[in-house]
């Protein structure tokens, strides 16, 4: 068996190498660098996406708070929200985008809705998120 065909990074694990192969395998320079490089873009992807994030969204922003609150509420209503509107429209003989498309708005205008007037001034949105407190500048 030739180890040159074989991807180096993936298939030191399998079984069919051994003895020389396998040290042959974990010691080979080109696949320790690209595996070093592709470690070090992801960090720096996941740096620059971080960066960018306080940059853009650094700043107080009413709609930005109201959707940042209500996500905790969101994510757990809309799973129940989307299996019901993806039973409603099985059997429609529609393009699925339209489908798709109209899943995503209605649970959006749901979550949305039932956050604005059923959870944030209830108890329900103290217990979700906390007591809430007036922004002010610093």
């Amino acid at each position: 068996m030739k180890l040159d065909s074989k991807d180096l990074v993936t298939d030191i694990y399998s079984r069919d190498l051994g003895g020389d192969e396998y040290l042959k395998a974990i010691t080979e320079p080109f696949a320790a660098i690209r595996v070093f490089i592709e470690i070090t873009c992801a960090m720096m992807f996941s740096y620059a996406f971080i960066g960018l994030s306080e940059n853009k969204f650094g700043s107080y922003d009413p709609k930005l708070r109201f959707v940042s609150d209500g996500a905790y509420w969101m994510y757990l209503i809309h799973l129940p929200i989307v299996t019901f509107f993806t039973f409603l429209m099985f059997g429609w003989t529609v393009f699925v985008w339209y489908k798709f498309s109209l899943a995503i708005v209605a649970t959006s205008a749901i979550c949305f809705v039932t956050y604005r007037y059923i959870v944030r001034p209830t108890f329900i949105g103290i217990l979700l998120n906390g007591k809430r407190h007036p922004w002010k500048f610093p």
